[in-house]
């Protein structure tokens, strides 16, 4: 048995990922702790792992905060330096470390101080992602483009030139280090989660840790990547773009968690969605699923439209998920065969669903495949959204639209390929088929196990 410890950035999609890898390497045998900035205890121990919360960052902040808003400018500089150092001089964490005593470490891939320390430890460490690929690879677009593999001379254009557009931005941010707005944000504490890379390369100083070495500003995650560490990427390598993937990343299948707790639901609306559904049951009405996630902002014009669209299709029902970033009530013109609520419980829905309308977010779109569901992916063209969308389409396990140019008629013609097209409806079983075979076959287990063994 291992004593593994996870270290959370505890945003919903990585920590709701964490808690199904943990929940299955606990049932191989194995012990797992988890560890973060955030008080994530009560989300944690209610699925029997112990926790353990760092304060020194954020106690640091919050003085820093404080001292910003009652002293002189000379104060704060001199005050941000003190605490800037303190921040950076944190043993915190390698104590946490030191009292754990684990195995092994896996730290999500954006909590960078994290890593850089878990690289000062010697400890095995593997960082895992949601995304697909992190790495620059031949034939393979950056994510945050909804670019294809590339064909043929002119396709091998764009995408270098797709990657040129992404990178050389990046290098030269070296000159806005130099103003004085930059400059200033080095008088400050260090956040835990900093993503900042002249913060980043300070931790790495006084850690010891060489970032010239050990990290990589040439792949698609910013601010830097660490080719020399494990990547979990929780996706099926067969919903990947073809390509010869980085030597170091492992793909252990998607990591839904069925047995997440949705606190957000009231009864109210539990109660209302159970007799929704029933009803569309006894109508003979196929539901379908609408969500644009709740990390961003919800898009009233866009979700308008799709209301538009079942106010002239009784045959269905549409159950919209607002993600608490829209009153249900703003939505105009909303027929008997639409429910909007403020938060769905996602994983119910979809085993109802017979399609589904997301964002790209490429944890709805595990969730969707994995419950043979279909997926209209309208991407808002954030972070990696667009490359999602680009794989729902190449795959083709559903339909890519342009959420900017999607009217009415565009969106009913996406939703009725999405449920008539015995390719997609195919293509989605056999990929529901391959998500069940990763967990079938233990191949995270197997890995960690090997891993900590090795």
């Amino acid at each position: 048995m291992a004593r593994i410890l996870y270290i959370t950035n505890g945003m919903a999609s990585t920590l709701n990922s964490s808690l199904e890898l943990s929940r299955r390497l606990k049932d191989s045998g194995n012990e797992v702790v988890y560890l973060s900035h955030l008080d994530l205890s009560a989300a944690v121990e209610a699925h029997g792992f112990r926790f353990f919360q760092l304060n020194d960052h954020d106690r640091l902040n919050d003085e820093f905060a404080d001292m910003r808003r009652n002293s002189s400018f000379l104060t704060r500089m001199r005050e941000g330096r003190r605490l800037r150092l303190e921040s950076l001089q944190s043993r915190e964490l390698e104590d946490r470390i030191g009292e754990i005593k684990p195995d092994m470490l896996v730290i999500d891939i954006e909590l960078h101080f994290a890593v850089l320390v878990g690289l000062k430890t010697g400890i095995p460490m593997v960082t895992p992602i949601v995304w697909f690929s992190i790495f620059k690879r031949p034939g393979l677009p950056p994510m945050n483009t909804e670019l294809m593999p590339p064909v043929g001379a002119i396709g091998m254009v764009w995408n270098a030139l797709a990657w040129s557009r992404l990178l050389i931005p990046r290098h030269l941010s070296i000159l806005a280090e130099l103003t004085p707005r930059r400059l200033l944000r080095r008088l400050r504490p260090i956040r835990f989660q900093t993503n900042d890379r002249a913060d980043l390369k300070a931790v790495a100083r006084e850690k010891r840790v060489s970032i010239s070495r050990q990290t990589s500003r040439s792949d698609w995650m910013r601010p830097q990547t660490y080719p020399n560490v494990k990547v979990l990427s929780y996706n099926a390598i067969e919903m990947e773009f073809p390509h010869t993937p980085h030597e170091n990343i492992h793909y252990v299948g998607p990591m839904v968690h069925h047995s997440r707790r949705d606190i957000e639901v009231d009864c109210d609306e539990q109660e209302q969605l159970s007799k929704f559904l029933d009803r569309a049951k006894e109508n003979g009405q196929s539901v379908v699923y609408c969500s644009l996630g709740t990390y961003w902002a919800t898009d009233r014009a866009f979700l308008s439209k799709v209301v538009a669209v079942f106010k002239r299709r009784d045959e269905l029902a549409l159950v919209i998920g607002l993600g608490g970033r829209l009153d249900g009530e703003k939505l105009s013109d909303v027929s008997d065969n639409v429910l909007a609520m403020g938060y769905a419980p996602q994983l119910e829905i979809l085993k109802h669903s017979a399609a589904a309308i997301c964002h790209g977010g490429i944890t709805t779109i595990n969730e969707c495949i994995e419950n043979g569901v279909p997926v209209i992916v309208c991407s808002t063209g954030h972070v990696d959204q667009p490359g999602c969308a680009a794989r729902i389409e190449y795959h083709k396990l559903g339909v890519k639209l342009d959420i900017k140019a999607a009217s009415p008629g565009a969106l009913e013609q996406a939703l009725d390929k999405a449920l008539k097209d015995a390719v997609i409806v195919e293509n989605v079983t056999k990929m529901q088929e391959r998500f069940a075979a990763y967990k079938q076959t233990r191949v995270a287990e197997k890995l960690i196990d090997e891993l900590t063994s090795g």
